[in-house]
């Protein structure tokens, strides 16, 4: 599976780029910035790039200047961000290969490499990717 079939891909993909790019104020970027830690979590490398301060409270602010109805959106981009974390900890968890996980959050992913580029576009040597390979 490709991280671009993931639910939620088209909102939180271009936002990693955004980010990768210095862009860090953009609704995508927001939303990764929002859910950092647990994408750090999932595999996502993203200590060495600056992400917004109080994401939550910008994305709100940018929202409410582009929509009237901005609270509606907001947790409609919040439940897209959830669905995106929560296909990529099942990735990371290797659920997508058939094997099994104690825990997803923070979990030692136990798949091997090739098993890894067959579930995931998401390679070692990618800019936002870093899994744990095991042998």
């Amino acid at each position: 599976m490709s991280l671009n079939n993931l639910p939620g891909a088209e909102i939180i993909l271009p936002g990693l780029n955004d980010i990768k790019r210095g862009n860090s104020h953009t609704i995508g970027a927001l939303l990764v910035a929002i859910a950092a830690t647990r994408l750090t979590e999932a595999g996502l490398d993203l200590q060495k790039y600056h992400l917004a301060s109080e994401p939550e409270l910008n994305l709100y602010a940018l929202l409410q200047n582009e929509r009237e109805d901005a609270y509606p959106y907001y947790n409609a981009l919040l439940n897209s961000l959830n669905s995106f974390c929560n296909a990529l900890e099942l990735i990371d968890c290797g659920v997508s290969n058939g094997s099994q996980c104690a825990g997803v959050r923070g979990s030692q992913n136990t798949l091997t490499k090739g098993e890894i580029e067959k579930s995931s576009s998401c390679s070692p040597n990618s800019d936002f990717c870093r899994w744990r390979f095991q042998g």
